[in-house]
Order: C-alpha cells, then structure tokens, then sequence
C-alpha cells in the first residue's frame, strides 16, 4: 500500500534503492524471486508509511523515495535495512550456497536476507505531475546526482551526500557517520564528498571501497563555475570513442570553448577509462622538449631516459585504456608525428583528446569541428557569469536585446563573453554595448590575413585593457614576464606601480585583474594560491610592456618601452634566483623539505625563464643560481637530460666563480650518472674534485668524493668506493655538514652490506637513519629504511626485515619518491617470494615494474626478473619467458653489477624449468663471471640465486 503523505516541494531528500544481484537472483530462482521480491516491497512500503516518506516509484526491485528532510530519510534507510536483516527469508534463500555472496546468512550474522543498498542526497529537485499515474515526480540535475549517489555503494550499504550529511550528523551523532571522502560520479562533474551510515546495532558491517571512479587517476583542474550547454557535442564525442576511435582532435576559432568542453568531457567519463584521464595544457610549449615535458609532468612521469617519447608510450601502454588530453596543440603541430603518431603506434589502448585549430594529418585523427556557442548557450553563459560579479543580475525584456547584441559582436566566443560579462559589475548591457562600437573594432568580423584566434582574442583583450586604470594596465603588462604562474608573493617583489600616489597595493591590484578575468586563480598544492595568465593575454601583455606610449606615467612620461621590460627581466630572474641560493636548497632536506620541493616545482617554468634571459645576458652569478634552482627540481621530476644541458651552458658563461663551477659539475656528474653516462659523470666528478682542491674547497671536495665512491661501487669496485666514503665522510665530519654524513654513512653501509660484512652494515645504516631522523630528511631515511631491509633479509630475518621494508615503502608513499617506492616495491616482492607469499608477491613486483616503466628507470630490467619468478613459481612459464625477454632489453640500462648477475642468474633458472639446460649452463657461465669481477656477492640475492642455479644444473 502506497503511503498517503503529500509530496514534498522545495528543498527534497530523495533516497535511491535497489537490490544487490537482482538479475542474478531472478536467474537462480525463478518465478520464486517474485514471493521474496513482494516480502522486500512489503518492508520497504511499511518503512516509507512509518517515517513520513514519499513513494515516487519503482522499477523492477528499485525504489525511489523523496522526504521533506534528511533525518527521516536516514532514519528510513536504517529501519529498513535492520527490517530486511531480521525478516523471516525463507531457508531456501538464505542457505543456498550457490547465492550466498547475494544473500543467506553470513557466518558472523552481520549478513542475513536479501542485500540492499541505498542513497540519500538532498537538494531541490524540479517537481512534475505525471498525467498517467496521477503521482508527483522528479527531475533535474539533482535526481540525477541522487541516483548516482545511490548506485556506488554495496548490498547493505548506506551511502549519504554532503548535502544530507549536513542535515543528520548531528541527529546521528559521529559514531554512526563513516567520512569516505571527496569522490567523482559517473556522468557527473565536480567532486561529491560522500559519508556512510552505519547504525550501531550493523556496525560491524564491512564493505569494499565504494564503486566510484579513482581519483589518483586524473589531474583534471576543479571548476568552480558552472559548464553550459554543449550538451550534443559531448554526447557526439563520446559517441565516436565509443565506436573505436582513439583519437579525438577537437578543431575550432580560438575562444570557442576547447579548453573547457574536452575537461569537462574528461571529467564526466572519468569511469569509461579505468587507466585515468589526465590533461596536459601545451600552451608554454614551443619545442618538442617543451611537449614531451609538459606530458611527462602531466603523467607524474619522471623522464629519465635518453627517449623520453618512448618512456611517454610506455607510461601509457602500461595504464592500459587512459584517456590523455591534450590542449592547445596547434603551436606544435609540427611535432605531431614524432609525438602523437608515435604514441599511437606505440600503444594499443591509450585514447586521445586534442584541442588544435588546425588538423594535424596523423593516420587514425577523428575531427570534430566546434563551432561557436548558438546564441541560447551564450546569452545563458553571459548571464551566469555575470552573476558571479553581481549576484542579483538577470536577462529581463529590457536587458535581453542589448545582451543578444553584444554575445553577437563577439562572436559567440566563450572566453570574449566572459570577459564582457565580468564587466558587469561596473556597468548595464546597455552601456557595456556603447563601449563595444569605441573599443572593440576588431571583432566586428575575422579579419582574412589573421588567425580567427588572433582577431578574436586580440579584440577581447584590448577591449579589457581599455576599460583598465593606468596602473591596472603597468601592472598587467608587468605580469607578462611570470611563466606558468606565480604567488603573491612573488607579485608583491616584482611588480611596480609607485608611479601613482593612488595605486593600490599589490594584492588589490592582482585582485582588480583576477576579478576581471584577467588572471586565473588555481590551488595546484593544498593551501598554495597561484595566478595564471592565458598565454594569448601574456603574450598581449608583453607586446605592451615593450610599446613606447602604451602606458604613461602620472606626468605624461612612458613606462613602456624594451629597456623597459629588460629591467623587468632582471627582478624577475633575481627573484626566482633566490630558490637557488644554498640556504634555501639546505631547506629541502631538513623538516619541511618535502612541502618546500612541491612549491619549488611549480616555479620551474619561471626559472628556466629567467635563467635563459641571465644566460644571453651573461648574467653570470644570477644564471648559476637560477641552474642550481632548476636542477633541484629537473632531478626530482626530469628530463634529467635538460638538467645536464643547462649545466654545460653554466660552465661556458665567462666569470664563473670557482665555488659555482665545483657546485656545476658535482651536479652534472649525478644527471649523467642517472643518465647511464658513467664515464662523462666520473669525469665531472674529477673536475669537481680537481677545482675544490684547487680552492681548497673542503665541502666540494667531498662530495666530489661522495660521487666517485658511487660510480666505483656500480662498477663492483668496492675497494675504491669505501676508499672514497671514507675520505668524503671524515671532511663532511670535519665540516659539520650532518646531511651529506648520513648520506655518505649510508653509501659505505651499502658498500660493507655487499662485501658480507653485515655486523659493520648495521653498525653504518643505523648511524645514518639516526642523522637523517635527527635533521627530518624523510626522503633520505626512507632510503636507509629500505637498505635497512635488505640487511635484515641477509641474515634471515625475513618479518624484520618485511616490517623495515614496508616502513620504507609507507616513507616514500608520503614523500612522493616515486623512483625509490618503485625499489621498496620489488623489495618487498622478492622478500614475500622467499616467505611463500606467492600471490602478494606478484601484486607488489607488479606494481614495481609498472611504476618503474611510468618513471622510466632502468630498474625495471630488475623488477622483471623477480616478478619472472613469481611467475614461474605459479606455475604461469609462459608469462615468465615475457618478463625475462623484456628483462634483457632492460637491465643493461641499469649499469649496475649485481643486479645484472642477479637477473642472468634468474635468467637461467627459467631456462632450465624450460628444459633448456644449455642455455641455462650459458647463462650460469655469464653470471658467474661478473660474481668473480666481484670482491664478494655475499648473502645477496645475487649470491643465493646463482648457488641454486648451480645446484640444480649439478643434478
């Protein structure tokens, strides 16, 4: 019996229902479902009558259920499930083996009945009659969200939106509230923060992670306004994605909205790509360094390879079906062959998403022509925008003709109605139309020798800039010289408007620009606000900076002229030099480090930038700090190769000091060492040693030392490399320089671990975890942890050593140490391998492998001869051979003695379970060569695996 309460109106609770397994039930029983579908209707209907609910309908086992508030629609939700717990099913239902997982009783009783889960979200739906059932129904953007909100949970499940949450936390209380978190929904944009109910007497009840897509897979921006129209276009993308095409180019004018419509596109199919959707803005690329770059950021790649294209296709393939977008492609159209069709070839379920203004001609492009927004969807936009500047702004009869008006004049382009309409605040339509015909003279149509993005834009920017005050427009053309972004703080540093008495402060004259659209506000890093510049408006901006005339001061004098924006080159390269300087790099590895390296990142762009203008200057001094800077960053992140690049360009400025040139080439010897050029970084290295000594820099010389110690212990030297430590440690020791002693304290444990003698090892690791605790380098006591781990297993204590190593693994999580998590990895991997875990091992040696081929390290050689092991050890010898055929290309990359051998020796391990046991023999031979080129293999794995390759090839 349906319940007799009205409808509610106005702000609504809906709550969404549905069985768990419903059409496998139907299958299993037949027409006996029908009996225990009436029982669950029959709970549902008499929980709706008891709580004041609202049945809007059913379909099939799903219910759908509106309350005049969010605390009955809780309380219903709860009722019901401990109606549908305690019911009496019959046993046919809930003792059949075959459904258990559906329904039946579970062995701890927190299961029992058929398993329902449910939704509730609050809004205000549109409310409709329905002429045929005489009942109230629902539409709108909000039923939409409800239902998303009730299909993600699991049978039994409880799941509650934001909007309701706020409603019945406190008739609940804390305890019944579980936070899952910020989400995405199928379909929808946005993040929805969702909450679970769990009353107490189901407390108990566990359930998996909700089904909602994964949002550590995407780094799709947040909008904060609202996305109109475009509705068909979407719907035509996805169409020809879904029909196989796997590459998309979106062509159209500048300003028609490309930008905004393939996010939002990425945003709604966030669950049609289990591999992620990840967006890349080209607009600062210029080259094809600058466009493998911006990917490689995009993908939270490190590029460290000598092909950073091959390693993109490699990231790709092994995310499997992801969806990269890539914006603003048409100033690097050029490179499309080398980039785009290369990784096309290169993968075989990787999509792509491209916004051009021209077609780039690669086999397999999809074109989707976009035009302007229909006059509808602009005056729409037009409205909405203006709002946000004067909340109470409407179209009316008497706005509405000069609104069509100036959506017209502008072309219907996206970004130039924005623009007007932010204008809203300071005046009517009506005056905002006689601004038009004074100021916007280039937009009345495309001029035929310009771009249609150039004719547009440059229109809708000086219209902007004319509206500006003198000091607004000094002050814009002023934050032309900021590449991909900059703080207030740096603003506050740079800019100059003292001209005028009446100027404001910085901060309100950034504020007066962002508020008119001018410069975009972003939070790439929690807590940290930024500005941006469309490249087009900075491009505009630094056209005027360099313009005698553009902007006069107070007494009629220009401020803008080329010495002009020379001057400003010079603040801004001595500002972003500063990060470069030794006490602010000191900081990145003391407490707080990891939050400084994630600020210092995003300032890359600015210092390349000034560091290009330093160097064709001869700036000598603020060239090398803006290096030093950029090098702190390009070793973290890649390409490690430009890193190298820039530091040559360093060395061939005249008048570099002498502690600047030691600090260049110590550098340069790690970016070639990380490069696999071993032979280019020793002589860096020397040269380093040569000039410290020289100079009788005491600190430079032992770093020198420090990373001679490493090109000898890669080399299975270890003689020399403990020859090295030792020298290096006693300076930094003399010196007091705590960080790079525990750095070196943990080299010469390594090297003593590899030589068998353990005692000594730990004697050393545990010196180095204590300095490194001591001074809250995270990054750097992970390492110890790790290596830590390793000594333990040497000795056979394998749960010390899986604690130690999983320790290390959460560290590097947290640091965001790729590199190194990708070696705690496979640590763990082959340490569950030895305990028996064969499954859990496979899981973490695969994640190794897959995490090493996204960074393009040259371990992953490494990673895939253990993970051929657990292969081989499940019996799976065909995916065995895989990893060993993709080991060998790889592990030469890696320059690194004994993870060779170890790999050779797996090698022939699958060779003789093959059956071939000359090549097995073979391999042994090439193994046990490099173990006698070694003072010892010890207890490593190296040594293990090669005596049991002999033991079995002696049977």
């Amino acid at each position: 019996m349906l319940s007799s309460v009205a409808a509610p109106t106005g702000t609504v609770s809906l709550v969404f229902t549905d069985i768990q397994g419903s059409t496998e039930l139907w299958e299993r029983y037949q027409d006996d479902f029908k009996d225990y579908l009436d029982q669950h209707n029959d709970i549902m209907r008499q929980t709706i009558a008891d709580t004041n609910g609202y049945e809007v309908k059913t379909e099939g086992d799903a219910f759908m259920v509106a309350f005049a508030n969010a605390t009955e629609a809780a309380d219903f939700c709860i009722q019901s499930q401990l109606r549908l717990h305690q019911a009496p099913w019959p046993d046919e239902l809930i003792k059949n083996q075959a459904t258990h997982a559906l329904v039946g009783e579970s062995a701890d009783g927190l299961f029992r009945g058929l398993r329902v889960r449910m939704g509730i979200h609050t809004g205000a739906p549109k409310p409709q009659l329905d002429p045929i059932t005489g009942r109230m129904d629902y539409f709108g953007p909000m039923v939409n969200r409800a239902a998303r909100v009730g299909s993600v949970g699991h049978g039994g499940q409880i799941i509650v939106s934001q909007a309701s949450w706020s409603q019945i936390r406190d008739h609940l209380g804390p305890d019944c509230i579980i936070d899952l978190g910020d989400h995405a929904l199928k379909g929808l944009e946005g993040r929805e923060r969702l909450f679970q109910i769990h009353p107490q007497q189901l407390a108990l009840r566990a359930f998996p992670r909700i089904r909602t897509p994964d949002l550590n897979k995407t780094n799709l921006p947040t909008r904060l306004n609202s996305f109109i129209g475009r509705q068909t276009e979407l719907q035509a993308i996805a169409q020809l994605f879904s029909q196989g095409k796997r590459m998309v180019t979106i062509l159209g004018a500048g300003g028609t909205g490309k930008t905004r419509l393939c996010q939002r596109f990425g945003a709604i199919s966030l669950g049609d790509f289990p591999g992620g959707v990840w967006f890349c803005d080209l607009t600062q690329a210029t080259t094809l360094d600058g466009i493998v770059g911006a990917i490689g950021k995009a993908l939270d790649m490190t590029l460290t390879q000598q092909d950073p294209i091959e390693a993109i296709a490699k990231t790709l393939n092994s995310r499997g079906r992801a969806l990269l977008i890539i914006d603003n492609f048409e100033q690097v159209a050029s490179f499309a062959v080398d980039t785009l069709g290369r990784w096309l070839n290169r993968t075989l379920k990787a999509c792509f998403l491209v916004t051009s203004r021209e077609r780039l001609r690669l086999e397999g492009e999809s074109i989707f022509y976009l035009d302007p927004l229909s006059k509808d969807e602009a005056v729409s936009l037009f409205a909405e925008r203006a709002r946000a500047v004067r909340p109470n702004f409407n179209i009316t009869d008497a706005n509405r003709k000069f609104v069509e008006e100036i959506v017209e004049r502008l072309d219907f382009m996206s970004l130039a109605i924005e623009l007007a309409a932010s204008r809203s605040r300071m005046m009517p339509p009506e005056t905002m139309v006689k601004r038009l015909a004074e100021r916007f003279k280039l937009l009345k149509g495309e001029r035929r020798d310009q771009e249609a993005r150039q004719a547009t834009l440059s229109g809708a920017i000086e219209w902007s800039w004319q509206l500006l005050e003198p000091w607004e427009q000094y002050g814009l053309a002023q934050c032309s010289a900021f590449r991909g972004g900059f703080t207030l703080e740096a603003a506050e540093s740079i800019l100059d408007v003292d001209q005028w008495d009446d100027a404001p402060w910085t901060i309100d004259l950034i504020q007066a620009l962002h508020d008119k659209s001018l410069l975009r506000m972003v939070e790439p890093v929690t807590g940290h606000e930024r500005f941006v510049m469309y490249e087009s408006i900075r491009q505009f901006a630094a056209e005027k900076l360099s313009q005698a005339g553009a902007v006069l001061d107070p007494t009629n004098a220009t401020l803008t002229h080329a010495e002009a924006a020379a001057q400003l080159s010079e603040r801004h390269g001595r500002y972003y030099a500063r990060f470069g300087q030794q006490e602010y790099r000191k900081g990145m590895f003391q407490h707080g480090g990891v939050e400084r390296s994630r600020l210092l990142q995003l300032e890359l762009d600015n210092i390349l930038s000034g560091f290009r203008h330093a160097y064709n200057n001869q700036r000598t001094q603020v060239a090398c700090e803006l290096y030093f800077a950029a090098n702190e960053i390009l070793t973290i992140r890649g390409p490690i190769k430009l890193a190298s690049e820039i530091a040559a360009r360093v060395l061939s400025l005249p008048n570099v000091q002498q502690k600047d040139a030691i600090m260049v080439f110590l550098n340069q010897g790690k970016t070639l060492r990380l490069l696999g050029k071993n032979d280019s970084a020793k002589r860096a290295y020397e040269s380093a040693l040569e000039l410290s000594r020289e100079s009788r820099d005491r600190p430079g010389e032992a770093q020198a030392l420090g990373g001679l110690g490493i090109i000898y212990q890669w080399q299975g030297d270890f003689a020399q490399a403990k020859l090295h430590y030792k020298a290096a440690l006693a300076i930094h020791r003399q010196e007091g320089n705590r960080q790079r002693e525990g750095s070196i304290v943990g080299y010469l444990a390594t090297v003593h671990r590899l030589e068998g003698d353990l005692d000594e090892a730990q004697t050393y690791y545990e010196a180095g975890l204590a300095v490194q605790r001591q001074l809250g380098n995270r990054r750097s006591e992970a390492i110890v942890l790790g290596n830590l781990g390793t000594l333990h297993k040497e000795r056979g204590r394998m749960e010390e050593a899986r604690g130690v190593y999983e320790a290390a693994l959460d560290a590097f999580q947290a640091t965001g140490n790729r590199l190194n998590e990708a070696i705690a990895l496979a640590n763990l991997g082959n340490l569950l391998l030895d305990m028996g875990d064969v499954s859990a091992a496979l899981t973490n040696l695969k994640n190794a492998v897959n995490t090493a081929q996204e960074l393009s390290f040259a371990g992953e050689g490494a990673f895939l001869g253990g993970l051929a092991m657990a292969h081989m050890q499940q019996g799976e010898m065909a995916e065995a051979r895989t990893c060993i055929d993709r080991g060998n290309i790889e592990i030469k990359k890696l320059n690194y003695k004994i993870e060779e051998g170890l790999f050779i020796s797996r090698r022939g391990l699958l060779e003789f379970a093959e059956g071939n046991r000359d090549e097995a023999l073979g391999s042994y031979a090439e193994a046990q060569k490099i173990a006698d080129e070694l003072p010892s293999v010890g207890g490593s794995d190296f040594g293990k695996v090669l005596n049991k390759l002999k033991l079995v090839l002696s049977h």
